[in-house]
């Protein structure tokens, strides 16, 4: 099967969920796909979930009621989406506007249009309050069934975790050395405070804690395998004050010290 093929088929299996077995959004299941127009992207960006005032922000930001927006999660998805990403475009605060920060125009563009240089998606895709229940069993069967299959169809060069939750999945899921999540964010901030942390063109930039990764399908089927590379950050709210270790990665690699 191919890349494009494999691409088409997971973003129709999410458009459609109706909500997995023990999964915590099925009885309001509505999930949040942002598929490109191309069949590969550069770069995944993966934040844990779309927020618990996803529906309230969009009613704001749009000028459309709530009510409207939750409808479309059954009627038509295909614009929910395409609402949602202009959502995207004019907010400016909380997660996705710390993020916009961090990532530039070309972040907000390819979300957008749907363009290859990133990719957007979720741990968790429903919106809600799921990541904050308690055991892991539950939270993670959402990644368990799309998200590996998301990475096997687009085969990003590089994705960018945000969160205890996607990142700790993602060391679980992948040949990284088995240590907490939180220690490699601290590594690339000691790195940058000691100027050796060397700034690349988006598409090429390679993190030196960052080993080259085939994660393994879990159903043992044969997969050709790829490489990426994965950087964690701390989660991006703008009540989180971990975040400023974020900004002074992120002004590392765009050369802004």
């Amino acid at each position: 099967m191919q890349v494009e093929d494999d691409a088409k088929e997971i973003f129709k299996r999410i458009r459609d969920c109706k909500g997995i077995d023990d999964c915590p959004g099925k009885s309001s299941p509505c999930p949040i796909v942002l598929a490109p127009k191309g069949e590969k992207v550069k770069i995944m960006v993966i934040t844990e979930q779309p927020g618990k005032k996803t529906w309230e922000n969009m009613e704001e930001k749009l000028g459309i009621p709530e009510p409207e927006i939750r409808e479309l999660c059954t009627s038509n998805r295909e614009e929910l989406y395409e609402r949602f990403r202009e959502y995207v475009e004019r907010e400016k605060g909380g997660a996705l506007g710390e993020l916009k920060k961090y990532l530039g125009d070309e972040f907000t563009n390819s979300i957008k249009h749907g363009g290859e240089k990133y990719y957007w998606t979720h741990f968790i895709k429903c919106p809600g309050q799921i990541r904050e229940i308690r055991g892991n069993e539950k939270k993670e069967v959402c990644a368990n069934t799309y998200l590996l299959e998301e990475i096997f169809a687009l085969r990003p060069e590089l994705i960018l975790s945000f969160g205890r939750s996607a990142s700790e999945w993602i060391l679980r899921h992948s040949s990284l050395d088995k240590k907490n999540w939180r220690d490699y964010v601290k590594e690339e901030e000691n790195r940058v405070e000691k100027g050796d942390f060397k700034a690349q063109k988006m598409e090429e930039r390679l993190y030196e804690i960052a080993k080259e990764t085939c994660i393994e399908a879990e159903d043992g089927k044969e997969r050709k395998k790829h490489k990426t590379k994965v950087c964690f950050f701390f989660h991006p709210s703008g009540a989180n004050p971990d975040r400023r270790t974020n900004r002074k990665i992120f002004d590392a690699l765009w050369g802004r010290r």
